[in-house]
């Protein structure tokens, strides 16, 4: 019995043939490496083919186009008569409708060059051969300008004003602050707040001290020295008034008080403090 391809796949296996046993003639054929070859070249036909149809398509319509600028507009002939028409009358017509559309399209050159560019190809339908028609359609042809996009340029910064300059520094003390201060605490000491007067006392020995050498300020110092003498003798402390009053005559040796308006312990203490810096 000899088995067949239906046996070959039956469930139970029975006569199934060994692969190496068969018929050369009963193997499906497969696609090989010339059918693969042909089937590339077919694709290439078609794309070929595909592609003239393309360009022929845009060249018939490009002549449609331009056989579509050349037609009868309404009141013209048709066909549309040339200069080189072989009726006398065709022609004489076509050269004057050809002038009357060039003066229009010079005319309008100034004002609408795409309008003018229409009228130049209107000339060119009828006379061909016009260098003028040729030469106006050049002049009106509408330019592409391809506009770039361009960054804003910031706008200069504003100048900066200069710094305020630092006030200046006075050459000297301020002489008549420093006076107030002084004739307060001579109303302190006439009113008996002498804690308080010598408290502004020190504190006015430091500006008074450092504000220089000038004839102002060394009658500042010497007054300072005896309004501290005056607040010593207030409280009894004669070595402090003393003291002060010493280094009152350091600056003014010829210092002396007026009898009527001096108390006495003032006058002693500054006659002592004379007398303790005299050798």
């Amino acid at each position: 019995m000899t088995p067949t391809w239906s046996g070959l796949h039956s469930p139970r296996g029975y006569g199934r043939i060994p692969r190496a046993q068969r018929a050369r003639s009963s193997r499906i054929p497969r696609a090989g490496a010339g059918f693969r070859r042909g089937w590339r070249g077919l694709r290439v036909l078609v794309r070929a083919l595909v592609l003239g149809v393309t360009l022929f398509a845009i060249a018939l319509a490009a002549s449609a186009g331009a056989e579509d600028a050349c037609a009868p507009w309404p009141g013209e002939f048709q066909p549309l008569p040339r200069v080189g028409d072989g009726d006398p009358l065709r022609a004489r017509w076509a050269r004057m409708r050809a002038d009357h559309l060039t003066k229009l399209a010079l005319e309008l050159e100034a004002q609408d060059r795409l309008e003018a560019n229409r009228l130049w190809q209107r000339v060119q339908c009828f006379d061909e051969a016009s260098s003028a028609a040729r030469d106006g359609v050049e002049r009106t042809r509408p330019q592409v300008v391809l506009r770039l996009p361009i960054a804003p340029v910031p706008a200069p910064a504003a100048p900066r004003a200069p710094p305020p300059r630092p006030a200046a520094r006075k050459a000297g003390p301020d002489l008549a602050r420093l006076n107030a201060s002084l004739a307060r605490v001579e109303e302190q000491l006439r009113t008996a707040r002498f804690d308080e007067a010598l408290s502004d006392l020190r504190t006015l020995r430091g500006p008074i001290g450092q504000a220089g050498d000038s004839p102002p300020v060394r009658a500042q110092r010497v007054r300072l020295e005896v309004l501290t003498a005056t607040a010593h003798v207030a409280y009894g402390d004669d070595a402090a008034a003393r003291e002060s009053l010493r280094r009152a005559l350091a600056v003014d040796p010829r210092l002396d008080f007026d009898v009527a308006s001096t108390p006495p312990k003032l006058r002693r203490a500054l006659e002592a403090a004379r007398s303790e810096t005299q050798p």
